[in-house]
């Protein structure tokens, strides 16, 4: 396995470099090495199994909580299918409901795809599906969550299909992600854009927004995983800080690339390409 090799590795590593560290004193001297590069991977392997441990912790908690909400999801999705005269204020609850079910399959998704990226078998399965149908369906999801904080989104979208060729429902997640990102750092009253166009045999989804923007300190580490910018904590806003470095890894592993613009206090854009269906 992946760790297996970093153990054998680290354990070659750590003999060589003790070994030439400076030369034998006495007989006595290359068995005292191996002690000591013994002890020091002994460390690294007990670490090693701790991080595995760790690893199949999250991804059965993963499992085992995405199940629940995902039998909550169906159930929404047949409340709202088999009943559409849900007066104003029901409907309205039942929605954040389904809005804040939504949410925590993405935390949870995200958290999954993270373990998978660190062990190395996340697996895609890419297929032909409308991009424009997910920003629409992300669009309607959002509207409400934003229209509380007075914020307003506004979306351009290009006539016509927009078939692509990718892994559909973590597309899905990404565009969420982008979009709520927007919401949460952007301030009340502000106005949001998202755009889809196609350009070079590519599909590009861009997500502008008024927030807080991104400080030249954060540029290099804005895709780097549990990395959040200085202005998140300053301004409280929830997040893990792993959702866009596992959109950037899934975006490039799908033949696209991701990628970000912006100044701190004058908002930020975020943008990813995925190739169009041919």
């Amino acid at each position: 396995s992946f760790r297996s090799s970093q153990f054998s590795l680290s354990f070659c590593v750590v003999f060589f470099f003790l070994m030439i560290r400076r030369p034998p004193r006495s007989t006595l001297f290359p068995y005292t090495t191996l002690f000591r590069s013994y002890i020091v991977v002994s460390t690294f392997d007990r670490l090693a199994k701790s991080a595995k441990s760790k690893a199949d912790f999250i991804s059965i908690m993963s499992h085992r909580l995405r199940a629940p909400l995902s039998a909550i999801k169906w159930q929404m999705d047949l409340l709202f299918e088999q009943n559409s005269n849900f007066n104003g204020e029901t409907k309205s609850d039942l929605m954040e409901v389904k809005n804040q079910n939504e949410k925590m399959i993405n935390i949870i998704n995200g958290l999954l795809d993270l373990n998978n990226l660190e062990d190395g078998t996340l697996t895609l399965f890419p297929a032909k599906f409308s991009l424009k149908k997910i920003v629409e369906e992300i669009l309607e999801m959002k509207q409400k969550e934003a229209a509380i904080s007075g914020q307003t989104i506004t979306a351009s979208i290009e006539e016509g299909p927009c078939d692509i060729y990718a892994d559909q429902a973590k597309t899905k997640n990404i565009v969420y992600c982008f979009l709520d990102n927007a919401i949460r750092y952007s301030p009340r009253k502000g106005k949001i854009t998202v755009s889809l166009e196609k350009a070079n045999n590519m599909a590009k989804c861009t997500v502008t927004d008024e927030g807080v923007g991104v400080s030249s300190k954060d540029e290099k580490t804005i895709f780097t995983k549990f990395i959040r910018p200085d202005n998140a904590l300053r301004y409280r806003i929830e997040g893990t800080g792993a959702n866009l470095y596992v959109a950037r890894a899934i975006v490039e592993m799908s033949g696209g690339k991701v990628g970000f613009s912006g100044m701190e206090g004058k908002g930020s854009t975020f943008w990813f390409t995925l190739p169009l269906n041919k």
